[in-house]
């Protein structure tokens, strides 16, 4: 009877079935392990999946080797309540796609169905592998959350500062109504003790205040404001306006600001409020106070989350002091992408291709002053001049690409083999002559 048996199906029976060596099972006993079967009734392959498809792993369990002990105990008590044993020899790929529904967490779930996607492809069809695989996901899962934990705990604020920030509001805005008479205009005003000037406020919303009745009146100040942005630009603030009444949103109740002289931001079209530190400190806002009540709450403060890269939008002083610190336009223009610093200076009607080339020759003339030879030198001018249209610095205005129609072409005397039409994809059939 062995003798009918494949060496995976011999060694799959012998582990599972016997738990011996091959060498040590007799003849007899794989006849009778043959008769024992015909006499179990087995379940259908459907029923199995179906239960297995319910089989979770235990949350509660927090080592993965428990987790995993228990899961493959209550594994195999399905197949043998199914007489179902050799399953996962011959419907391998079933079977594990049954067990990733129990995989717990979601996050090592997700894990394990991407390396069966696209990174590894055997454990499909071998079910040791798909153990092996998802002992390792659930480890380093597991370290992760424990170090995830830990970090946490030692970056936890107190209660506090929990209650001052408002999750809704970054950059430390407050809600806020600009009140005059018939106006009313919800407003997000920033409170930034770097900014010398008592107040800023957006171009946009002064805009709305001058057109309405005793929204107050956009002028000109005969001595402007100079102010140093970054980079020790200087720049000049023109004009200003008088708002009457602005209304701060607190928790505790809200705080009225009496005919607060601002400059108006040309480069913000929005609707905030910069108010100052000459403001804040006529509020009561002390700096030395500040770090005394930080220093009472504890003594080391963890700022590893406060990153230099943090990419938040930017404030109404920041704008101006970048718009003017580009240097690309003679005055403020709103239009003008703040963010997009490097196409900024290259206009629409600009020679790009002049442009390219001498940056472009630019790098020649680096890699001949660190050293390269003259024969070097006429090779690299020949490469890039050569592949000059290949360069661009401005990724808009350019023309369509002018594309030659495609064109199927047979060799004369050429005889079909097929009878029946050939089928394109309907984006290329627009190009077909």
């Amino acid at each position: 009877m062995s003798s009918c048996m494949t060496a995976e199906a011999l060694a799959h029976h012998a582990r599972f079935q016997f738990d011996r060596p091959i060498e040590d099972i007799r003849e007899t006993e794989w006849e009778a392990m043959f008769e024992a079967s015909m006499l179990i009734p087995t379940s259908s392959k459907a029923v199995v999946v179906a239960r297995l498809k319910q089989l979770s792993m235990d949350n509660t369990l927090l080592r993965t080797s428990d987790r995993m002990t228990d899961w493959q105990a209550r594994y195999m008590d399905i197949l043998t309540d199914e007489a179902a044993e050799d399953i996962d020899f011959f419907h391998p790929k079933a079977v594990i796609q049954a067990l990733m529904h129990g995989i717990k967490p979601d996050g090592a779930k997700a894990l394990v169905r991407n390396s069966y996607d696209f990174d590894d492809k055997e454990i499909k069809f071998n079910i040791s592998k798909f153990w092996s695989h998802v002992r390792g996901v659930l480890s380093n899962s597991t370290k992760l959350a424990i170090t995830k934990t830990k970090r946490d705990k030692t970056r936890k604020k107190p209660a506090w500062s929990k209650r001052l920030k408002d999750p809704g509001l970054p950059h430390g805005t407050l809600p806020g109504h600009v009140n005059d008479e018939d106006i009313t205009a919800m407003v997000l005003v920033l409170l930034d003790s770097g900014s010398d000037c008592a107040a800023i406020i957006s171009r946009g919303l002064a805009t709305r205040l001058s057109k309405r009745s005793g929204g107050g009146e956009m002028l000109t100040a005969s001595m402007p404001q100079p102010m140093e942005g970054f980079g020790q630009v200087p720049m000049l603030l023109t004009r200003y306006m008088l708002v009457n009444k602005i209304v701060l949103g607190m928790a505790d109740g809200p705080i009225t600001l009496l005919h607060v002289s601002a400059w108006i931001d040309e480069t913000d079209d929005g609707a905030n409020i910069t108010l100052g530190r000459k403001v804040m400190e006529t509020l009561g806002y002390d700096l030395e106070g500040f770090l005394k009540i930080a220093r009472e709450q504890r003594d080391v403060w963890d700022l590893a989350d406060t990153v230099a890269t943090d990419d938040s939008a930017p404030t109404a002083l920041e704008r101006v002091f970048k718009t003017w610190h580009r240097g690309t336009v003679d005055e403020p223009d709103p239009v003008v992408d703040d963010e997009d610093d490097n196409t900024a200076a290259y206009a629409p009607d600009a020679d790009h291709d002049a442009v390219v080339k001498e940056l472009l020759l630019d790098a020649v003339r680096a890699a001949q002053a660190n050293g390269i030879s003259e024969a070097g030198t006429r090779e690299v001018h020949s490469l890039v001049m050569a592949a000059i249209d290949v360069f661009c610095v401005a990724t808009r205005n350019e023309p369509p690409v002018d594309i030659e129609p495609l064109k199927v072409v047979l060799q004369q005397g050429a005889v079909p083999v097929r009878c029946a039409a050939r089928r394109y994809n309907p984006i290329y059939t627009v190009f077909l002559a």
